[in-house]
Order: C-alpha cells, then structure tokens, then sequence
C-alpha cells in the first residue's frame, strides 16, 4: 500500500523509543507501569489517535491479528489479553511488589 513506509518508519522510530525509554528505567520500576504511564501521557498529547488504538475496532482487530504472525512463544499465550508470563517478565526485578499509583505518579 501507498503509506507501507510512513507506517513502518513510524513503528520502527516509536519501537525504538519504547525500548530506549524501558532499558534506561530504574530497575526498581516495571517496565509495564512505565508502559501504562505512557500511555496516559499519549492520551493527552495525540487524544484521537489514542482513542483509535484502544478503543476502534478496525486497530484491535489488526492488533489481535498481528499475534497471528507472531512466532509462538513458550509460556505467553494471547486470548484478548496478554497473560501471567508478560506479568511475569515485566515484574520488578528488585522490588517485591508494584509500585503504588502515588509512586507511579512520581515517575519523571
């Protein structure tokens, strides 16, 4: 299609922007309460294109359908959500529990 580039550049560029912001938190912090704080920072600055990727149906089908072209991976399973080994592999490393939403707000 037309606009393959613009979307694959824009999925590399974004890609590489998460991973840098996950490899450079302290290890002290979940990478998906980084995730979920990202999130509700996106929602402010791009509110529409945010409402599109959680909530548009034509997004989560092409989101659900991209675990079909992803090889299996032991132990992570995808039925509408991704389950215990992502909650596993993301959970803090140093810490015994999350943080609490008051800390999570005072992530920079």
């Amino acid at each position: 299609m037309k606009y393959d580039g613009a979307v694959d550049r824009a999925a590399k560029e974004i890609a590489a922007a998460v991973d840098k912001m996950v490899a450079t938190l302290p290890e002290e912090v979940a990478p998906h309460m980084a995730i979920a704080r990202l999130v509700g920072k996106l929602a402010k600055a791009q509110t529409q294109r945010m409402q599109w990727v959680m909530e548009d149906p034509l997004v989560r089908d092409a989101y659900e359908a991209s675990f079909a072209q992803i090889p299996a991976t032991p132990g992570l399973t995808y039925d509408g959500k991704i389950r215990e080994a992502h909650q596993r592999a993301s959970a803090p490393k140093v810490r015994n529990s999350h943080p609490t939403t008051t800390e999570l707000h005072r992530l920079p």
